[in-house]
Parts: C-alpha cells; sequence; structure tokens
C-alpha cells in the first residue's frame, strides 16, 4: 500500500475507458472536490476496481445516456466515490446478486467484475453500496478509510 491520489486514478481510468464510452455515446462527466483524496491504497488494485465498476455502467446500457463520478471527502476524513448511470436500473433481486461470483446477465463475461470489486474495497477496509430503480439508474458509492 501507498499514499494515491484518487482522483489522479479516476482520471487515467476515464482516459483508459473513454472510446468505448464514445462508441456508445456515453457521456462521462467528473465532479471532483476541490479537496485532495490521497489514500493508503494498493493503486492496481483500485485501477481495476474503478475500471470494472465504470465498463459495467457502459455495459449496463444501450446507446446514449450520461455515466457521472463523484468524489467528496467526508466530515470524518474518508473518501466518497461515487459512480452513476442513467441506464435501465436493476430491481432489487438483481442488486442483491450481482456481488456473487459468476453471476451475470450478459452474454459475454465471467460474472467475476462487482465480485472483484467487492472484495478488493474490503480489502482496503472500505466499503461499497449499490442503489438501483428500475428505468431510472444505478449508482455505486465506494467508503475509502
Amino acid at each position: 500500500l501507498k499514499e494515491v491520489d484518487i482522483h489522479a486514478v479516476l482520471e487515467r481510468v476515464v482516459r483508459f475507458i473513454h472510446s468505448k464510452a464514445e462508441e456508445q455515446q456515453i457521456r462521462i462527466e467528473t465532479v471532483f472536490t476541490n479537496e485532495t483524496l490521497v489514500k493508503m491504497v494498493d493503486e492496481d488494485m483500485m485501477s481495476r476496481a474503478f475500471r470494472n465498476i465504470l465498463l459495467n455502467g457502459i455495459q449496463a446500457r444501450d446507446d446514449g445516456g450520461e455515466l457521472t463520478i463523484v468524489t467528496e471527502l467526508l466530515p470524518d476524513n474518508r473518501a466518497r466515490i461515487a459512480v452513476s448511470e442513467t441506464g435501465p436500473g436493476m430491481t432489487p433481486e438483481k442488486v442483491e446478486q450481482i456481488f456473487q461470483p459468476f453471476f451475470t446477465d450478459k452474454s459475454t463475461g465471467t460474472g467475476l467484475g462487482l465480485a472483484i470489486v467487492r472484495n478488493s474495497i474490503a480489502s482496503h477496509k472500505g466499503q461499497i453500496f449499490v442503489n438501483s430503480k428500475v428505468n431510472e439508474g444505478t449508482s455505486f458509492n465506494i467508503i475509502l478509510p
């Protein structure tokens, strides 16, 4: 683990997935806090976790729409990273399953992406929460100490 600028990691991930988002006419918006978000993390692990969440947001929808990344420094000095998309959303039953290994509703993929994300966040003593409404979209909130 080392001190890592979370905004720099997110910016690299956004650059990495930008062309895929453009192919599907999905606009990526970043709303970063003005405060520095430096946390003790495994940079590669966090990069993969953010990439998985963002790619899922792109893949979860048909063409068009928006993917928004918001960061915030909470009063207790934890970081909140929220990733929201305006896609089809999920039922409560599906939300309960998405972090289970091998769960997928895609024709391709292993169903391991979000299970790995959850484990990566947990290994940093963080938390991940999902809010989703059918026909409205989904948001993932990651809290890092």
